[in-house]
């Protein structure tokens, strides 16, 4: 019931209410001098509350309340919302009910709401990627998110987004290992689009030899353009070199995002969004940018060595000639992870040994190669994710931790409750796109322990 005392006004946000949710309004009052007004929106009701217009200003319906007895009204709810104002001159009553019968994308109905979808939400159907779930509407996401591991990237714009309204021609691109297109550079893989013109204008033509061949971009069934490529194993792309409208500008774009795709959620993040982009020259997006508001470029080198979080006990050193992989078994949860390490081979160009964090898996045996989907942490022999200065070290220490290791750390941490092994390992190229991955000693079980008591009882949620 909603009561409402003489000469004041009842503002009520009813929410949730999914695609199309029927709002039952009822004046309840059963005093013989009831008088007041209910009015229903489908937004705030911004007039009336902040410039005193009349109530019926923006409101799509309205409900008396007087001593002539009771009266109902049913309003659609079509916008995942809706608003009612009550103004009283008499104390009164009212009851208000929702009924739910379909959701929103982006919701799924949970009792008799529709609720938002959780990220992990494999069931729920969600929005087109590249869009996500705002008050009642799928919008273009302004959201990032880091990623530097993923079997899949593209570049992704709206077809509001390109020049002439409709298509994207794209010349090259080319995707690289280090932020400032340098490095190696990542091939092997299968181009990917939304649509294209056919005929010689596949994706396939922007990843070739030739500047003057181009993917003749069309969108998808969303009204999206975009082009990628899948590779078969985890890529580290930290650039993409873009050629777009070369000779033809206007068939470029004005923005555009880089895209990875995340396998656990099966869902498309972006990790760059460059704004007034510049069709017709070649352009070199890194990312490692952050977007604050315009992107601002992290520096290659790693920076100067953060402060550790404190632990029980420090590890010490790793002595030569000692075990190849060694960290303590079973960690608190949230504790710093220290692995020591002698690498029994001799440093070696072309030779890059590394460090992963996998889900552990009960059927595969520590000597065997996990699969990269199970990957969820990695650092490099120098202890950042950066491309190390060298091409290995014989002996030394690295950590996985809440301190940051390089600008683009990629994992959570603290890791979860459960089973997991870390692996030691090198990958072995044979040009810059051939390589053999190889497991230097066998994979160790690490047990990260359930949080304390203490710690979970401490937690609280502040609302700002």
């Amino acid at each position: 019931s909603l009561y409402v005392q003489s000469n004041k006004n009842l503002l009520v946000h009813v929410d949730n209410t999914g695609k199309d949710g029927i709002l039952t309004l009822t004046s309840s009052s059963s005093s013989a001098t009831a008088s007041a007004t209910a009015y229903i929106y489908d937004r705030y009701p911004t007039s009336p509350i902040v410039y005193s217009a009349p109530g019926g200003y923006g409101a799509f319906k309205s409900l008396n309340a007087s001593n002539r007895g009771s009266s109902s009204l049913d309003y659609s709810a079509k916008h995942n919302e809706a608003w009612i104002l009550i103004k009283a001159k008499s104390e009164t009553t009212f009851d208000a009910s929702c009924t739910v019968n379909s959701c929103q994308l982006g919701q799924k109905k949970v009792g008799k709401k529709c609720k938002p979808c959780d990220g992990n939400d494999k069931t729920c159907e969600k929005c087109p990627a590249g869009l996500e779930f705002l008050a009642s509407a799928c919008v273009l996401s302004e959201t990032i998110k880091q990623v530097t591991l993923s079997k899949r990237w593209r570049l992704w714009t709206p077809d509001y987004h390109t020049i002439n309204g409709r298509l994207w021609d794209v010349n090259d691109i080319k995707f690289y290992s280090k932020p400032d297109c340098t490095g190696y550079t990542i091939y092997g893989g299968t181009p990917i689009d939304s649509r294209n013109a056919g005929g010689g204008f596949g994706p396939e033509s922007a990843f070739d030899s030739s500047e003057g061949s181009k993917w003749g971009g069309r969108s998808d069934n969303n009204g999206h353009l975009w082009i990628g490529m899948k590779f078969n194993k985890l890529k580290n792309v930290r650039c993409i070199s873009i050629l777009d409208g070369f000779k033809e500008m206007e068939n470029g774009v004005s923005e555009l995002r880089v895209q990875a795709w995340e396998s656990d959620t099966r869902t498309w993040h972006n990790v760059v969004i460059v704004k007034n982009y510049k069709s017709g020259q070649r352009n070199n997006v890194s990312l490692n940018s952050i977007p604050a508001p315009s992107p601002i470029a992290i520096p290659n080198s790693p920076t100067s060595a953060p402060v550790a979080l404190p632990v029980a006990a420090p590890v010490a050193a790793p002595t030569p000639g000692g075990p190849v992989l060694s960290f303590k078994k079973k960690v608190n949860f949230g504790q710093n992870i220290k692995v020591s390490f002698n690498n029994p081979n001799k440093a070696k160009a072309g030779v890059y040994p590394w460090f992963g964090v996998y889900r552990n898996t009960q059927d595969l045996a520590m000597d065997s190669l996990p699969d990269e989907d199970l990957l969820i942490a990695y650092l490099h022999d120098c202890n950042t994710q950066e491309d190390c200065d060298y091409w290995g070290t014989q002996t030394g220490l690295v950590r996985f931790g809440a301190t940051p290791i390089s600008y683009n750390e990629d994992y959570g941490f603290p890791f979860r409750n459960g089973r997991y092994r870390i692996c030691f390992m090198h990958d072995v190229y044979s040009s810059d796109v051939d390589y053999e991955r190889e497991l230097i000693s066998p994979c160790k079980l690490l047990i990260v322990k359930r949080p304390r008591k203490k710690m979970i009882t401490k937690a609280r949620i502040t609302a700002k």
